[in-house]
Formats: C-alpha cells, structure tokens, sequence
C-alpha cells in the first residue's frame, strides 16, 4: 500500500510544479539578426567604437588572408587601418540562419559592401559566421566572426602559373 501512496504523492507534486521556462529561441535569434544589421551600420558609419562593441572584450575576427585580431582595442585598430583605405558605400547584412543552443549561438549570413578605395567602387558580396555569446544582461555579442569573400581574387600576373 505504502507505494501507492508515494507514488499518488509524486505524481500530484509533479502535476502541480511549474515548467522550467523555455527560452525563446526566436526572440534570441531575432535579438542576432537585429545586432547584426546595426554593427552593418556601425561599420558603413564608420563608428569604430560602436562596431567593436558587437564582440566580446576578448573576441576575435578573423578576416580573409590575414592574422586573426583579439581584443577591442586590436579590432579598434585594425578596423581604423581597413577604414583608412576606403570609404563604405553601403554595407548590406542578410542573415541566412542563426542556432541557437542555451548561451551560445551561431549566425551565418553574407554582408553585401560597396566601397570606394581611390577612384574605383566595388560592390562585394562576403560569406560570414559568426559564433555569438549571450552576455550577463541578455544581450548577445560576437565571441568569433570569420567571413570570406565570395569573389574570386585576381589572378596572379603572367596568367595562372603565376609566373613567365
């Protein structure tokens, strides 16, 4: 007898207990897609500080055919160094699909630039993603973001043997 009463204990105890609250994957995906176009502004703004504070004090970029940059002061600087050399035009974010699993969470998308670097303007098309932590306070930030462009690179002179 004495199982039957614990078992009718548990199961009313667990009929009354409140569901653990799941999180809101479209709001924290939404909450991404949104940080997303607004470092795209920061950046054709050309607001270095504003742009680096979509990562985390020790994120990291990693650009196309370069070393990696760590740290708000390095991507500061480095951003500053890119800014230097051109003027954006416009910079485009679409973001293709973001997973979301707990804190952590990946974006993947293309930034559409059109920049002016001495008398020519380029439009470009590059492929990202971008490995997103949620912060104490909730908001999202960037703790990786690694692009790539989706145009070819030049051909080396003297045709594709690269040499004469």
């Amino acid at each position: 007898m004495r199982p039957i009463v614990w078992s009718a204990t548990l199961l009313a105890g667990l009929a009354c207990a409140q569901p653990a609250a799941t999180p809101d994957y479209g709001a924290d995906a939404a909450a991404i897609v949104d940080a997303t176009a607004q470092w795209a502004a920061a950046f054709q703004a050309g607001d270095v500080a504003r742009g680096a504070a979509f990562l985390t004090a020790g994120g990291t970029l990693v650009p196309p055919n370069a070393p990696p940059v760590t740290g708000t002061a390095a991507i500061e600087e480095w951003t500053r160094s890119m800014l230097a050399m051109m003027t954006v035009n416009d910079a485009t974010s679409i973001t293709d699909s973001v997973l979301v699993a707990g804190d952590w969470a990946v974006s993947r998308g293309r930034w559409i630039l059109t920049i002016t670097a001495g008398d020519a303007t380029v439009t470009d098309t590059s492929r990202y993603l971008v490995i997103w932590e949620r912060q104490a306070d909730g908001a999202w930030k960037a703790a990786h973001d690694l692009w790539n462009l989706a145009s070819p690179l030049p051909a080396p002179e003297g045709g594709a043997g690269g040499g004469s």
